[in-house]
């Protein structure tokens, strides 16, 4: 008689680690079947070479409207949210391209002198305050909700009601992700509106006047991107950042590696996306066509998880991948996804993370945790991982 398939998600036991279940298999079953919690049965693919083969394969589909595809995530299970990074090409290729310039190399350069500036200014608003504060509120959040909502045009000052929304979104429950989705929509619908009575100099007047007027992109599909960008812009950069210094707080001897090797940040960004893998349920797939891959057939219309957790946790592509270490290469970390389908932002989001991380300890020396570690909470019941508050405290200068 065949035994239940285990369901996945896995439990963690430990909230910087990842669920031994999963590196168990890892281990023992790189390649396998497990069961979501509406009952569908998916490969879930864990080994770092695997996820990457497959993340490039044609025969995989990121298209959540294919039939098996996993109801995994916000984007998998709400329909209302499909927009460029839940479709295929000449889809999901032809929308990228209308949105690749303001995310190029050029672009984040250009944006660093800002994001300096606004990161120097919320560690000095914190200083004022009388700790203990929280992290996540003072700077984590505040820091890339500014430079994504003045990139989107998208008013700062509205920032607790969409943060509101995005809590919602990024629910498990699909019932609360449901909401969430019907009053951000709604309120981005509004904006659009204002925006196409007059245009401004931001993204979303640029899309409306490049874009949606010459009819190449639908208003409708303008609302849907501006939600991806907005959510994706401030979500994930918040929670790394808030999950890198809890990490620096924690381990002494990579602060140290951090403060002594300045120049090396960039690689040090790439090691802490690797170690924390934020989108810890992420990516749903679904195959084309029959794939043969560790020693399984996954035929046409099988639903796929690749987990990039486990990718980025493999120890065949990286030694001991539960320690932090920023003198190890992990640029082929796929924290933000690979090939085609990887994080547009990527670079905003590094960037901005080279520049708050070493600025933090530099300008705060004595920072450190408020609470003990256990009276933290992790957010394992969302679609990115991360802390809901980060207490800390300092010494007086």
């Amino acid at each position: 008689m065949n035994e239940p398939l285990p369901a996945f998600p896995f439990p963690r036991q430990h909230p910087l680690r990842p669920p031994p279940e999963l590196v168990r298999r890892l281990q023992d079953a790189p390649v396998s079947q497990v069961r979501l919690a509406g009952g569908q049965t998916v490969w879930l693919v864990l080994g770092h070479a695997d996820v990457r083969a497959l993340l490039t394969d044609a025969r995989i589909s990121a298209d959540s409207t294919r039939p098996g595809f996993p109801p995994i995530g916000p984007s998998g299970a709400n329909p209302a949210l499909r927009t460029f990074p839940r479709r295929d090409a000449p889809e999901h290729t032809a929308q990228r391209r209308m949105l690749a310039a303001e995310f190029s190399p050029e672009r984040v350069e250009a944006l660093r002198p800002e994001v300096r500036r606004i990161g120097h200014g919320l560690i000095d608003a914190m200083l004022k305050r009388t700790p203990p504060v929280d992290f996540v509120e003072c700077v984590a959040l505040p820091l890339p909700t500014l430079v994504i909502s003045a990139l989107l045009g998208v008013p700062y000052e509205d920032r607790e009601l969409f943060h509101g929304f995005e809590a919602a979104v990024m629910s498990l429950d699909p019932a609360e992700s449901a909401r969430g989705t019907r009053e951000e929509l709604d309120y981005l619908d509004r904006l659009v509106a204002r925006k196409e009575r007059q245009p401004e100099d931001d993204l979303i007047g640029r899309l409306i006047v490049e874009q949606v007027r010459p009819g190449a992109m639908a208003r409708d599909e303008l609302v849907r991107v501006v939600r991806t960008l907005l959510s994706a812009g401030h979500e994930s950069t918040a929670n790394m950042t808030a999950l890198s210094v809890l990490s620096l707080l924690l381990d002494p001897r990579a602060l140290r590696q951090l403060r002594g090797n300045p120049g090396n940040v960039g690689d040090a960004v790439y090691e802490l996306l690797r170690l924390h893998s934020i989108f810890h349920l992420f990516s749903p797939r679904v195959a084309t066509a029959d794939i043969t891959i560790g020693g399984h057939t996954i035929r046409a219309g099988d639903g796929v998880v690749l987990s990039l957790l486990g990718a980025n946790h493999d120890p065949r592509a990286f030694p001991d991948p539960e320690r932090l270490d920023f003198s190890r290469d992990a640029r082929q970390q796929v924290a933000l996804g690979f090939g085609a389908h990887h994080c547009l932002g990527q670079g905003l989001a590094r960037m901005e993370l080279a520049e708050i991380l070493p600025m933090v300890f530099e300008r705060i020396p004595t920072l450190r945790l408020a609470v003990p570690f256990e009276a933290l909470r992790f957010r394992s019941d969302r679609a990115t991982y991360g802390v809901y508050a980060l207490p800390v405290t300092w010494y007086p200068a």
